[in-house]
């Protein structure tokens, strides 16, 4: 009985994509898969938030996760997580993943001074972050007017999650070629109570 349930989803869902692809086109098809991306992208990191907040919660509110780099995923799997999500592939460039930084001060090239705060992942599908925005609730995702790196919450107070990217071309919405990031706020720099700092740069 359940095989046939499935089946007739299946069929159900088949025929659904089929009228889309007829009635609406190709469009149809990339908007409805960016929702489903934007929403797998959040789910993944409300989970790693949550695993992140235990791991704080058993180091006496030490939220550090790193050592002269990113490393959020190397101390939550297994103690804290199961495994470390895997973003879906037409989102992301081919070998991306989640990782931490500190929102005011984005800079992988230098190892940190203070413990990260924030979940991001680089995306490389506009419609994806464009998706992310309106599940924040927003018309729009977040410009920052010059490099992605530096101060993120200089371009965004959303919270806890927000797309942001460079306008490239000026064109006052995110294009293909626009550098985009998705940031999930985890921590609040001004309520860490403890924590212990990496070597300087």
């Amino acid at each position: 009985m359940d095989n046939l349930i499935t089946a007739i989803i299946a069929i159900g869902l088949l025929a659904a994509i089929a009228v889309m692809s007829s009635n609406y086109g190709n469009d149809a098809i990339t908007n409805w898969q960016a929702k489903m991306d934007a929403t797998r992208i959040v789910g993944d990191a409300q989970n790693i938030a949550a695993a992140w907040k235990e791991y704080a919660r058993a180091n006496n509110g030490n939220p550090f996760v790193s050592s002269g780099g990113y490393n959020v995923e190397g101390l939550l799997v297994s103690d804290y997580i199961s495994h470390f999500p895997t973003p879906p592939q037409g989102a992301v460039a081919s070998g991306e993943g989640y990782f931490d930084i500190i929102v005011s001060d984005y800079d992988t090239a230098c190892p940190l001074q203070m413990p990260t705060d924030t979940i991001a992942l680089i995306l490389q599908s506009p419609k994806v972050c464009a998706a992310i925005a309106s599940l924040a609730g927003y018309s729009a995702p977040s410009v920052k007017a010059t490099s992605i790196y530096g101060d993120i919450s200089a371009a965004t107070s959303r919270r806890p999650y927000d797309c942001v990217y460079v306008d490239s071309d000026g064109s006052g919405n995110v294009t293909q070629g626009d550098t985009m990031l998705f940031i999930y706020r985890v921590f609040d720099q001004n309520n860490f109570t403890h924590y212990s700092h990496p070597a300087p740069c």
